[in-house]
């Protein structure tokens, strides 16, 4: 195996020196040290003339990843490219580790220097590329949140919540790291030495809150007091009507419901409750979290100890820590809380995000027009007297009690969820569709009707990986996505 290995890294070296004027076998050696330009140079030739499958030498102290946004898209394409499949060392898939406790891990620490680069590969995340919505949805890829009643406080923190047997294991961990902090397992220069929770659970009902809040903000200064719409609105019909325009052009652009917002590529994965961070360093910095984490003499040992307690590292952050729900300590965690199916654990300890947002989507619309005419409680028409045009003073009226009915209700969810993920529907396919979920109504009833629209405008495609409006094209090691196109259809609905 050891053979196999030399043979596999020396035909990498030879490769990459017939490409380019630097030796890498004196990277891989370190024996040299490289410009950032050349650098750029050595990882675009790594990255072109070998495989993403072959072995490369893990913990490499001159060939840095220096992937950052501020950097040419070139550079950064190539340098990501480099530290996802070469520079992060190449571990196991989640749910492969095994039944070893923490005390399993302590034999780790006499694993320095070169003897370092031969190890046992270890589970951790990559929340980019494979897992994009990890926590944030069911075995049914429908999107969920933790209750708070599961929620608990992690030793040692005044804030910091993650799900309950989740932070048992994490209180746990930090109690084994602190045993052997004191039995010198762990150096004092290491950044793991001073193991701090900075950040765990953070709520996704407040973050949608003050998410519609903003959403009300631009429909009232940005929209209806333009001089063109503010005359249009004087009682709660014209409000609804110019809502839905507003609607109409706003959704395509950005979501509204709590569903689609949290499987958003820029919602926060601490939502889920079992996330929790060690260090707040800007995500885009690889260089950083290289030198700081990957390279650190323990970075092999941590993972090992995050393993052994159900928990792995994302790959794109080092120090964003996720529990592995399909591990032996987690799922033995859950089976001790009566929790014996992942599935079980969601349905007892999460909310079904598309269950309780419609009446919230409701109350939200219904609101906006009490916030409105509050705040602008006339509207000036222009009048004819004695031959001269004058401007009137009319009040608002206020709106009428609550018409939502359940039908009413089904077709405004629908509508906001067709438009969100670019149905590209006429008004007659937007009929019919509404009319099968109509049907599913009155034979099965409100909550079933919900689970139909939202299984006919998910987005996820697969078992929790990425979205499926997209074409996927691959070349080079390269991925081009091609959205759907939205033609701007005009199916629409009265309130």
């Amino acid at each position: 195996m050891k053979n196999h290995i030399n043979n596999k890294r020396y035909q990498i070296k030879e490769k990459i020196a017939l490409q380019t004027d630097s030796r890498y076998e004196e990277a891989l050696d370190f024996k040299s040290t490289f410009t950032d330009k050349e650098i750029d140079e050595l990882v675009e030739n790594i990255v072109k003339n070998s495989d993403i499958n072959d072995y490369d030498e893990p913990f490499n102290k001159v060939v840095i990843p220096l992937g950052k946004n501020d950097k040419k898209i070139k550079n950064l394409f190539y340098h990501k490219q480099y530290y996802r499949h070469r520079a992060y060392p190449q571990g196991a898939k989640p749910g492969s580790q095994n039944s070893l406790d923490g005390n399993a891990v302590d034999d780790q620490s006499k694993y320095q220097g070169t003897s370092r680069d031969i190890f046992t590969p270890f589970v951790s995340l990559d929340m980019i590329h494979d897992k994009t919505f990890y926590g944030r949805i069911d075995t049914h890829n429908r999107p969920i949140y933790p209750s708070e009643k599961f929620l608990s406080l992690v030793n040692g923190t005044d804030n910091v919540m993650l799900l309950n047997f989740v932070c048992e294991a994490l209180n746990e961990m930090i109690e084994k790291i602190d045993k052997m902090k004191e039995t010198g397992k762990i150096s004092k220069n290491s950044i793991f030495y001073d193991l701090r929770v900075k950040t765990g659970w953070k709520s996704f009902v407040q973050d949608h809150h003050k998410t519609m809040e903003a959403i009300f903000t631009s429909f009232t200064t940005k929209y209806v007091n333009d001089p063109r719409n503010s005359v249009k609105i004087r009682n709660f019909k014209d409000y609804k009507n110019e809502f839905m325009i507003f609607l109409h052009k706003f959704l395509p652009k950005f979501p509204i419901t709590r569903s689609n917002l949290q499987l958003r590529k820029t919602a926060d994965p601490r939502i889920s409750g079992i996330v929790f961070e060690i260090s707040t360093l800007k995500h885009d910095d690889d260089e950083s979290k290289y030198r700081k984490y990957i390279l650190d003499k323990h970075f092999v040992q941590f993972q090992k100890i995050l393993n052994a307690y159900g928990f792995m590292s994302d790959k794109n952050a080092p120090w964003r820590i996720i529990a592995d729900l399909e591990s032996f300590e987690m799922k033995r965690r859950m089976e001790e809380k009566g929790l014996n199916t992942l599935q079980s654990m969601f349905d007892t300890c999460y909310y079904r995000t598309h269950l309780y947002e419609v009446n919230m989507l409701k109350k939200y619309f219904l609101s906006y027009y009490d916030s409105y005419i509050a705040s602008y409680p006339n509207y000036f028409e222009p009048c004819r007297s004695g031959g001269r045009t004058k401007t009137r003073i009319i009040s608002r009226k206020e709106r009428e009690k609550d018409s939502f009915t359940d039908k009413k209700l089904l077709q405004f969810y629908y509508f906001i969820r067709a438009k969100e993920i670019h149905k590209d529907w006429t008004q007659e396919e937007f009929d019919l569709a509404f009319e099968e979920t109509y049907q599913v109504y009155k034979h099965y009833g409100f909550i079933e009707s919900l689970n139909h629209i939202n299984d006919k405008t998910t987005v996820i495609v697969g078992l929790g990986a990425n979205y499926g409006h997209r074409t996927k094209k691959e070349e080079n090691y390269r991925i081009f996505n091609n959205h759907q196109t939205y033609k701007h259809r005009t199916f629409t609905i009265k309130i």
